[in-house]
């Protein structure tokens, strides 16, 4: 009988596993809509109707950022995710000068 893997592999196998899903879904969707979006720039009648585009794009950033949110998320919750700090000196950065209107309040780096 084989001995059962720790609680935290499991729990981390089930989040790579759901990250994959987020990815499969989140990706086929922006794919689809972009092909569908390039298909219809490829006939004249494509373009006296600009405004589907428009909503196209639209959709297609809406679904990259749900699948982005949804798997930092989840990469999160198992104590993976990423940690831009580049980003989070500018954050820094921004909000003393935004809150305090001086740049001392950060760590230099």
């Amino acid at each position: 009988m084989a001995i059962p893997p720790p609680k935290e592999l499991l729990e981390l196998r089930e989040s790579v596993e759901l990250m994959d899903a987020f990815s499969q879904d989140g990706f086929t969707e922006i794919a689809t809509l972009a092909r569908l979006a390039l298909r219809s720039l490829e006939a004249p009648a494509g373009y006296l109707h600009l405004d589907d585009i428009g909503h196209a794009l639209q959709a297609i950033h809406a679904a990259a950022v749900q699948a982005r949110e949804s798997i930092h998320d989840e990469a999160g919750r198992v104590d993976c995710g990423h940690v831009d700090e580049a980003a989070q000196r500018r954050l820094c950065a921004w909000q003393t000068v935004y809150e305090k209107g001086a740049i001392h309040a950060c760590k230099s780096h």
